[in-house]
């Protein structure tokens, strides 16, 4: 108590206290705002959780995961200059996480079974308080393929319509396959892609009828989507190139809306 010496015991108490609940209010605007650009149609799950780190420590959050649902985890601190991240596990191996140099970290999964998960906060370079919330929304699939291809459908493709089943196909590392796609001019559509369980990063390229790339997708994901408005119609392709991990993926073609 030796930075209280010069008030009572209550008196300093009252501070903490106060200070401490000025840094909970900043916290939860931070956790607000991040959750209406990343969250918006995203329900809470439970109270966002307060507490503080110093650099290097870290703090685990248990998690009972329902079926169907896809779950965003985030997280924030009181301090621009710190660097916060997140991981996520479930059966013991990491499934989801954001290692990037910042300190609003988020992290997204999505369960196709009832499942245990631990959340793991590290508070990677500086130090202070944080604030961390959980939010869900059902969507629903027979595996972690279609839930995933649900979820990114309600983010790329949520004005268009899905044409067909989900095409499926299973690739090692550093393999490729295509797909003939059939467009129509003007007629916009998106593929999105999905995958399952030890696919870490899977590119796509679509081609068009003369075999010159018109859209890629080359980010370091297992969700890729390419979304066009064909200048002609006729028989594009699709390649796929699994770049780390290995193991089924799926995609499926959106489309809605003409450019004329």
């Amino acid at each position: 108590m030796r930075a209280c010496r010069w008030f009572t015991l209550i008196g300093c108490l009252v501070i903490s206290s106060g200070a401490w609940a000025q840094g909970q209010e900043f916290l939860s605007g931070r956790l607000y705002q991040v959750a209406l650009e990343q969250a918006a149609d995203f329900a809470g799950v439970g109270e966002p959780t307060f507490g503080t780190l110093t650099t290097g420590a870290s703090q685990s959050f248990e998690q009972q995961l329902s079926a169907g649902n896809c779950y965003l985890w985030m997280a924030v601190s009181e301090n621009g200059q710190n660097d916060l991240d997140l991981a996520v596990y479930v059966g013991g191996a990491q499934v989801a996480g954001d290692n990037a140099v910042d300190d609003w970290p988020i992290a997204r999964y999505c369960s196709a079974t009832e499942t245990a998960a631990r959340i793991d906060l590290l508070m990677y370079a500086g130090s202070g308080g944080f604030g961390f919330t959980t939010h869900a929304k059902y969507l629903g699939g027979v595996d972690q393929i279609e839930l995933m291809m649900n979820y990114n459908a309600s983010i790329y493709a949520s004005q268009q319509v899905p044409q067909g089943e989900i095409v499926r196909a299973v690739l090692a590392t550093g393999g490729e396959q295509i797909f003939p796609v059939t467009l129509v001019e003007g007629q916009c559509v998106v593929i999105i892609g999905a995958a399952g369980p030890g696919v870490e990063d899977i590119d796509f390229f679509l081609l068009d009828p003369e075999g010159q790339t018109v859209a890629t997708d080359q980010a370091v994901d297992n969700y890729p989507v390419v979304g066009v408005c064909p200048a002609r119609s006729g028989s594009y392709t699709l390649r796929a190139g699994m770049y780390r991990g290995s193991g089924e993926f799926g995609w499926r073609l959106y489309s809605g809306g003409y450019q004329r």
